[in-house]
C-alpha cells in the first residue's frame, strides 16, 4: 500500500512540475512576442522616419543610459558587423514630407520600453541592435550618447 501512495504523491510531483513549467513556458512566449513586436515596430518606424529627432534622441538616451552603452561599445559593434549591415553614411534620399509620431504614440512606446527593461527582458545585445538601427536611420542623435 505505501509503494502505490507514494507512485501517486510522484505522478502528482510530476504533473505539478509539468504544469509549472508549461506555464511559464507560454508566459514566457508571451513576454518575448511581446519584445519581438516592440522591437520590429521600433525599427520599422526609425527606418521609416516616423520619429522626430528629438524622439530619436530620447529613445537612444535611454537605451544607452539603462544598458551603459558608449561610443566604444557602438563603434566596435559597427566594425565587427559581419554583413554590414549598419552603414554610418547619411542616405542620400530626402524626403519631402515626414509623418511625425504622435506624442501619445510615443509615450506608448517609452512605456512598453520601460516594462520591458523592468522586467528584464530586453537585453544587453538586443539594446544594442535596437541604438545601432535608430542611429543608421538618425545620425544627428549621436550626440547624446557620451
Amino acid at each position: 500500500m505505501t509503494v502505490h501512495i507514494l507512485q501517486q504523491k510522484q505522478f502528482a510531483n510530476a504533473k505539478n512540475k509539468v504544469q509549472t513549467e508549461l506555464v511559464h513556458y507560454y508566459i514566457n512566449l508571451e513576454e518575448e512576442r511581446r519584445l519581438w513586436y516592440f522591437s520590429a515596430s521600433v525599427c520599422s518606424h526609425a527606418r521609416e522616419h516616423y520619429f522626430t529627432i528629438s524622439q530619436a534622441e530620447q529613445l537612444v538616451r535611454n537605451l544607452s543610459n539603462h544598458y551603459g552603452i558608449k561610443r566604444a561599445n557602438i563603434e566596435a559593434a559597427i566594425a565587427f558587423v559581419p554583413l554590414g549591415r549598419y552603414k554610418t553614411e547619411e542616405n542620400k534620399l530626402f524626403r519631402l514630407r515626414s509623418k511625425n509620431m504622435t506624442n501619445k504614440s510615443f509615450e506608448e512606446q517609452l512605456y512598453t520600453l520601460d516594462l520591458l527593461m523592468q522586467q528584464h527582458l530586453l537585453e544587453y545585445r538586443q539594446a544594442l541592435d535596437l541604438v545601432l538601427n535608430i542611429l543608421s536611420n538618425y545620425p544627428a542623435a549621436r550626440r547624446v550618447i557620451t
